[in-house]
């Protein structure tokens, strides 16, 4: 007998033209929610978000750990980035929201 107890995927998009940034972008936002949408009733999602492969909008940091370890980031920056360095000059990546 088989048993899923979670399901893990991958949207990569590739395209050549700069226009359609905004279609493809809409596009793979449109399949990350309908498999949310889809998997969550049956007890297959989970909120995890891989940091190398999320998208813009998404928040990774608040699935790591179940985010219990946002609170601890958190508290690290505050203690040894007091000034926002990183955040004021790091020019990618995610920042503790």
């Amino acid at each position: 007998m088989l048993t899923i107890s979670s399901l893990a995927g991958l949207i990569a998009c590739t395209w050549i033209e700069e226009k359609d940034d905004a279609t493809i972008h809409a596009f793979a936002k449109r399949v990350a929610s309908d498999i949310e949408h889809k998997t969550r009733p049956l007890g297959l999602f989970r909120p995890f978000v891989y940091l190398n492969d999320a998208a813009p909008e998404q928040k990774p940091f608040k699935a790591y750990g179940g985010g219990k370890n946002l609170a601890r980031l958190r508290a690290i920056r505050a203690k040894y980035d007091r000034d926002d360095f990183l955040k004021t000059y790091m020019g990618h990546g995610f920042l503790l929201e």
